[in-house]
């Protein structure tokens, strides 16, 4: 049931409590082709880079571009470079490797921002897996 809520319940998802976790759970919901579950992982207004040339804001504007990674069946894999945090930030970066989409692996090095809610869980404030290309 991760990601899956109806209009009179909250969401019964389970929320990274560290940024490191944020990765582990995109890993995990991809995986399961959870979209719902995906888009919970980010802020309203987070940026997203789905390709080197696009970047897109907003959660319909994410689930939009996550739609065509889970309905091309695509996994990852995330190996944690680096990290800092300082009070309610992270800035992170991960070697990624990316399947399902072509007949190659796709491989680059991500840049994330994230940010603690007030609420104690941590969201993607932008998530740009190309922003070194």
């Amino acid at each position: 049931m991760t990601g899956q809520h109806t209009a009179n319940s909250a969401p019964t998802a389970k929320f990274a409590e560290t940024p490191q976790q944020l990765a582990e759970l995109f890993v995990e919901r991809l995986a399961a082709g959870d979209l719902d579950g995906l888009i919970e992982l980010y802020e309203a207004g987070a940026l997203f880079a789905p390709n080197p040339a696009t970047e897109v804001s907003g959660s319909a504007a994410i689930r939009e571009q996550l739609a065509g990674y889970v309905g091309a069946g695509a996994r990852i894999t995330l190996d944690l470079r680096r990290i800092a945090v300082i009070e309610d930030i992270a800035l992170m970066s991960s070697n990624a490797t990316v399947v399902g989409f072509g007949d190659q692996p796709l491989v680059t090095t991500t840049t994330e921002v994230a940010r603690r809610q007030p609420d104690g869980r941590w969201l993607y404030a932008v998530d740009h897996p190309f922003f070194n290309h």
